[in-house]
């Protein structure tokens, strides 16, 4: 059945022996017909690359190997089927003569494991020292692994760890078929902490499984699905909660239990919606709404929402991360595995329109439709003097405003209240704008 390796990342240390005997085996060493001598430098047949997962203090090192495949169906033999061939213990073989010339196989291999000799004007690359193997003996890098992380040997006989294995290249694995298999790569993985509420004691030993991440995941959705009522509510005319109340409760969302702030909400967002059908609201219908965007306004920012509702208008929404995109696009919760959770959850926060993805159309275009939806009067454009990004926006999302007919004015302020006046003065005239 042929010869296959087995690299096992959680045995690897990264101590790079089988790079260096790689080297030692090929470097000024003719082993024709199956390799010519591998250069000094520039070729690394076997190669060991370290990722470095997380962050300090919460960091993971493993260490993967990068080499030829050994494909059964190999692009590079598809590329120049005279000059690369299969023996019969499936080791792939760059003939060097045949293949003299032949650059164009550095780029048919899709694994980066083709290398240009520029001495010898031939491609090169890891022969599983098949020379070696017809001695009866092991490729070198295989006899140097001090910990048992790279095997080598019959199919057959390792029929168990290739059950378990997975592909260096998940996607190409189904057309190129390789013949190195790879245990326990480097995966996604969640650090910190479980804390204990009652006993305010760090759990030892807690880990992350599919029914508790499911769990969280269902009841962050539902306290998304809490503020998104409230939310709509303030669509009302008059509406029946002031910016400054909403924005406090978005604020203490992030510190909150979430299912007691789903409760919560739920039950503020029951009231309102009492006050709708009374026809009750905090300002009188026909109060001017306003819209604000921009950065984030963490506790205790309430100066431009006390400032606008003390001017004569009513703030009715928040494009912002203390707003509306804490809680639009729920996870997928549909996945069944930690890795199709992972991933949902990396897909829900991708699809936030934050300036830090500038640039960022879909930010000015959830502007626009949230301006429509509050059927807001004007839009401010809020940017705390340490968010350069939003300020790049600025131009941009003014030019689609105007093009809707939507009055805009841009701010630039921080956590102070040393501007307080100043911007009174700028909001009050803009907000009589609007009555104009």
């Amino acid at each position: 059945m042929g010869k296959v390796f087995v690299f096992d990342a959680a045995k690897c240390n990264g101590c790079r022996n089988c790079q260096i005997a790689c080297k030692d085996e090929h470097v000024d060493n003719d082993w024709s017909p199956i390799a010519r001598p591998q250069p000094d430098t520039g070729h690394f047949w076997c190669r060991i690359e370290e990722r470095v997962r997380g962050q300090v203090p919460k960091v993971r090192v493993s260490y993967v190997m990068h080499r030829c495949q050994h494909c059964e169906n190999a692009p590079c033999m598809a590329a120049a089927p005279e000059a690369v061939y299969r023996r019969e213990d499936e080791l792939v073989i760059v003939d060097p003569e045949k293949a003299a010339g032949r650059r164009d196989l550095v780029e048919a291999c899709p694994y980066g494991a083709i290398f240009w000799n520029e001495e010898l004007a031939i491609p090169q690359k890891c022969t599983g020292c098949a020379h070696l193997v017809d001695a009866g003996e092991a490729p070198h890098c295989v006899d140097v692994c001090p910990h048992g992380a790279l095997r080598f040997g019959d199919e057959e006989d390792l029929a168990a760890e290739i059950a378990a294995a997975g592909a260096l290249v998940p996607g190409r694995a189904g057309a190129d078929r390789p013949r190195v298999f790879y245990l326990n790569l480097p995966r996604r993985f969640l650090a910190g902490v479980v804390v204990d509420p009652e006993a305010d004691e760090v759990v030892p030993g807690a880990r992350v499984t599919a029914e508790n991440l499911a769990r969280a995941i269902r009841t962050i959705n539902e306290k998304r699905r809490a503020l998104a009522r409230v939310f709509e509510a303030r669509k009302a005319d008059p509406v029946p909660i002031s910016g400054k109340d909403a924005l406090l409760m978005m604020q203490i969302a992030f510190f909150d239990d979430p299912v007691r702030c789903a409760e919560t909400a739920n039950k503020l967002a029951d009231e309102l919606e009492a006050r709708i059908e009374r026809g009750e609201g905090v300002v009188p219908a026909g109060t001017k709404r306003i819209l604000i965007t921009g950065t984030p306004l963490a506790i205790p920012n309430w100066k431009l929402h006390h400032i606008v509702e003390t001017s004569g208008a009513v703030v009715v929404c928040e494009e912002m991360c203390t707003g509306t995109r804490y809680f639009e696009n729920e996870v997928d919760e549909g996945e069944g595995t930690l890795d199709g959770m992972f991933q949902a959850l990396a897909q829900r926060y991708m699809k936030n329109n934050c300036a830090c993805f500038t640039p960022n159309p879909g930010r000015v275009a959830d502007v626009v439709r949230m301006a429509k939806e509050y059927k807001v009067d004007g839009v401010i454009d809020a940017n705390l003097k340490f968010c350069t990004l939003y300020d790049v926006e600025k131009a941009p999302l003014a030019d689609a405003l105007a093009e809707e007919g939507i009055p805009c004015l841009g701010l630039e302020t921080d956590y102070a209240d040393n501007d307080a006046e100043q911007l009174r003065t700028r909001i009050g005239a803009f907000i009589e704008m609007l009555d104009a």
